[in-house]
Parts: C-alpha cells; structure tokens; sequence
C-alpha cells in the first residue's frame, strides 16, 4: 500500500509540474528562442546517455533487425569501461510487429539486476531511429562454442547444469518463462561461470496473472512439445525445463536428440520428431545422466521433472545432481571448470583498430513514441551522474540570468527526476507485488499443506483408533488363545499319561507276543516231530500192510 500511495504522489507532482511546464511554453518572455531549443526536444531523449558517449570497436553479432557491439563508454564514472551495446531498429520492430518482445527483453534486463547468473542492464536509450541496450560484456564465448566438436564430461556440464538451474529457478520466481534455453544463450564470464542471455523471446507475467501462454516461439530443436503443438491449455514454466534437457544431452553426446544430420532435413520433420518420437539415450552415458535427461525430456509437462510446484527443486533433488552446494554455486565460491582467457582491457584498441561508424542510416518510423515510451534506464550506481538535484537548480537559477529559462529547465529537470524516481519505485513496487505474490503462493501452499497434515492427521487418528481396536481383539484373542493352551496343556498332560500307560502295555505285549513266538515256534517243533513219526507210522503200516497181504496170499496159497 505505501509504495501505491507514493507512486500516486509522483504521478500527482509530475502532473502538476508538466501543466507547469505547459504555461512556460505559453509566456511571451526574453529568451524565447532559447527556451524553444529545450522545448524542442524529442520524447525520444536519451535521458543520460546517447550513441555519441561510446566508441564502436567490434561487431559482435548481427541479427534481423537487431546488431551487437562490442563498445566503450566516453565520459562519466564508468569512462573507459567496455560494454556489449544491442543497437535495434525500430522501423524494423514495428514492420515485424515485435515491439511486445523488445519491451519485455528490456523489463526482464532491468528486473533481474545483480544476479549472478545474468548480464546486468548499464543503459538504456533511444534515438528517433534506433534502441539501444547497453549491457556487461560478457567474453568468455558461450557453451556452443566451448562444446564444439568434442563432448564435455559429465563433471563440466553438471556445473553448468546447475548454475542454468539457478537462473531459471529466479526467473520463474519472478514469473518469466526464458523461451530461448539453449547453448548459444548460456555465455562465460571471465572467471568461467555461465550467463543466461537473450530474453528476447521471455514472456513476463504480472502478480496476479494466469501464467500460461499460448505463442510458438523458440528455437525449434529446444521447443518442448507443448510449444510446437499450442493448445487451449497453454504451456509454463516447464518448457524451460525441457530445453534444458535438450542442452544437457547436446552438451555431453555432441549432438540433438531430434535432429538429423542430413541437409535435406526440415522444420516439420524435426518438429514431428519432438512431439511423436521416443527419446533414445546413448549406452556411454552414466545411468543417473540418462535418467536425468529422460526425464527432463518426457513430453507431458506435468510428468516432467520441474513440471510440478516445486520447479528447480524437483531437479536440485535429483541424484545427477548429488553433491552439488547450492548455496556456495549460487555466491559463485566453486572454480568453475571452464576458464576462458581473460582479455587485457589496454589491448583492445590495438586489437580492434577499425572504428565502427556509430550512427548508420535507418528508416524513422511514424508514430512510435508511445510505443517505446518508458524505454530509457540507467543503472542506479550509475545514475547519479545524470540527475541534477535541488541545489543544481538553485546554482543554475542564480547563475543564469533569464529566470524564465531557468525556471523552464528547473521544472524539466525536476520531471526527468520524478519520472526517473516513479519508474524505480514502479520496479521496486513490481520487485514487491512479486515477492508478495510468492509470499502468497507460499502462503497458500503452507495452507494447503496444513490442511494437507491436517487430513493426514485424520487419517493417522482414524488409523490409530483402528489399531487400538485390532489391538484389544488381538490381546482377548491372546487371553483366549492362553486359556487354550493352558487347555491343551492339560489334555496334553493326559495324553503323555496315556502314552505311557500305551506304552507299558505295548512293553508287556511285546513280551508276551515273543513269548508266544517261542511257543509256537516249540510247538512248530514238536509239530515237524509229530510229522516225522506220522511218517514213519504209515511207512510201518504200509509196510506192514503189505506183509499181512503177503502172508494172506501165502496162507491162501497153502
């Protein structure tokens, strides 16, 4: 609320103050002449900085409507000091209808400010033809470069991983979605960390925005699925995670996992190959990297690891990841692998003698100062040298002798501080409904997991209830099963009695039954005794018989 109420304050002076300004314009005073040349200003001032305060030494890249430039600064505290200048022409953005682009590349440069991982805005200024960015020289090359030809180790591109996974985790804290993730876009410093770059194709939210988008835009071999093929549901922040995926397959085989090295190869075949064909990992990559890349590069961006609500921290929690001190990478305390050779400032003329013409010829298009209006910026250590404070004013009107003149530069000078002042605490009041909104988030997502705990604790205290109950079952089916077996104990007992008792008895008759063995077997030999003189009996008889035969037939013989 305080930051509204003092943006409203400014707005409220900076009105006064141009109705001020429009009564000046107005008097017929001395000096009119002299106050026409202040009136005639472009609204397209540089406010601080213009083209001629740099001399051009390099080109470093040229685009479709857009050049870099290797440059240094001419005057002021940072004289000498090298910068990297993007130099846009505007009749080239409006003619392509990417203005929306241009702006939020400038709003993101200016948002992200000091962090470690991205290069810092120093200026930003306009002429009636031309934007300029001026922003750190970064001269280490970029990773496309330094993986050229060869494959990095699973050591280098882990660092690397990491330190993208931190740029993106505070881009998409602020509620911007990269776009462009790709090797290119990923420079070294001269200590050889990275530096995420180019927020041409960002998309920033608000506070309170739906963050999903529905533009196709990218670098086609890094899309994700869900860019190429645009439905009603939108896409997020996990398409950023996609193409990271992409670099770190690229960074450790040399190659991309949906293009084909083939010259007759085109966009539809590759965009078809990333939306319908199954990702296949080389054997000679590590199981934690191929698992890691797989599941980065899984098509359903809900499924894909950075897909749910924890973003970054789903990939932090990886085991490819293991090891990794976030909190020293972050304050950049661990060497990086990668040292690029640091370039002597004093040699840079030498080594650039041919001077690039700052001013080339460019269309100025109509009607663009609303477009671009707010597109100036100087970097707060810088922009003192620009402001001219109340005193200045007042040595100025004490020095000058027409005091309509005075008063006329007083209140422009006074303008150019407000509006300069309102568009910090507009980014500071931007800084603050940012972190209130994650504040919220988290506030909620506290909320959430509460009532999360909460029914969980239900579910705990419904299941502890259950297992007191299963409990005191178990123990009357424990007294129960113990009388049981102090039963079975018993009939135990009896049945032991019995088995001896048995067992006597089975001693006895086995006694008895060899006992009766041997008497039949007495009687078995008394028996083949008996049989023997049975034998012998009717041997004898038959013997005899046949004598008293014989003697009948002698006896009737006689």
């Amino acid at each position: 609320m305080e930051f509204r109420k003092h943006i409203l304050a400014k707005n409220k002076i900076i009105n006064e103050l141009k109705e001020k300004l429009d009564d000046q314009k107005h008097d017929k005073i001395d000096g009119l002449e002299n106050s026409a040349k202040i009136t005639n200003r472009s609204l397209t001032r540089t406010d601080g900085a213009d083209p001629t305060q740099f001399d051009f030494l390099q080109i470093l890249g040229i685009g479709g409507f857009a050049n870099v430039f290797l440059v240094q600064k001419r005057g002021g505290t940072d004289d000498g000091r090298f910068y990297a200048m993007k130099v846009i022409k505007k009749a080239s953005v409006i003619e392509e209808d990417v203005s929306q682009y241009i702006m939020t590349e400038r709003n993101v440069l200016e948002v992200v400010g000091k962090h470690p991982f991205f290069t810092s805005l120093h200026y930003a200024f306009q002429t009636d033809t031309k934007l300029y960015l001026v922003l750190d020289y970064i001269c280490g090359g970029d990773l496309l470069n330094h993986s050229y030809g060869r494959k990095l180790s699973e050591d280098v591109v882990r660092f690397y991983i990491s330190e993208t996974i931190l740029a993106l985790e505070y881009l998409h804290r602020l509620g911007i979605i990269h776009r462009d993730v790709k090797p290119e876009n990923i420079l070294l410093d001269l200590h050889g960390h990275a530096v995420l770059t180019d927020f041409g194709l960002s998309r920033m939210f608000l506070p309170n925005e739906w963050r999903k988008t529905y533009s196709r835009c990218g670098t086609l071999k890094y899309m994700a699925p869900e860019v190429i093929v645009v439905s009603d549901a939108g896409y997020d922040m996990a398409a950023d995670w996609w193409s990271l995926g992409i670099v770190t397959y690229k960074l450790l085989t040399g190659e991309s996992p949906f293009e084909r090295q083939r010259e007759s190869e085109t966009d539809e075949e590759i965009a078809s190959r990333i939306v319908t064909t199954k990702l296949c990992i080389p054997d000679d990559l590590s199981f934690h990297a191929a698992d890691f890349i797989s599941k980065l590069l899984v098509k359903d961006p809900r499924k894909r690891l950075g897909g749910g609500k924890d973003d970054a921290k789903e990939l932090k929690r990886h085991p490819f990841l293991k090891g990794i001190n976030w909190s020293d990478l972050e304050q950049r305390k661990i060497l990086a692998p990668l040292s690029p050779k640091e370039s002597n400032d004093s040699n840079l003329h030498e080594e650039f003698e041919e001077n690039i013409p700052a001013h080339s010829p460019a269309t100025i298009p109509p009607d663009c100062n609303e477009i671009f209006r707010g597109y100036s910026y100087v970097s707060p250590s810088l922009c003192t040298e620009y402001v001219a404070s109340d005193e200045q004013f007042q040595r100025t009107e004490e020095s000058c002798p027409n005091s309509a003149d005075v008063s006329y530069y007083q209140y422009t000078c006074r303008v150019d501080n407000l509006e300069k002042e309102l568009s910090e605490v507009k980014r500071k009041q931007m800084n603050y409904d940012l972190e209130k909104t994650k504040l919220q988030s988290d506030l909620r997502a506290a909320i959430e997991k509460m009532e999360s705990l909460e029914a969980e604790l239900i579910k705990v205290k419904g299941a502890q209830n259950s297992y007191r109950g299963e409990k005191m079952r178990l123990q009357r089916h424990l007294t129960d099963s113990k009388k049981k077996n102090t039963s079975l104990e018993l009939k135990l007992d009896k049945a032991n009695s019995r088995w001896k008792r048995y067992n006597i008895k089975e001693n006895m008759m086995e006694i008895d039954l060899r006992a009766a063995i041997q008497r039949i077997q007495s009687l078995e030999e008394e028996l083949n005794e008996t049989n023997c003189a049975w034998k012998r009996y009717n041997q004898e008889n038959r013997k005899m018989k046949t004598d008293l035969t014989a003697s009948t037939e002698r006896i009737e013989s006689l």
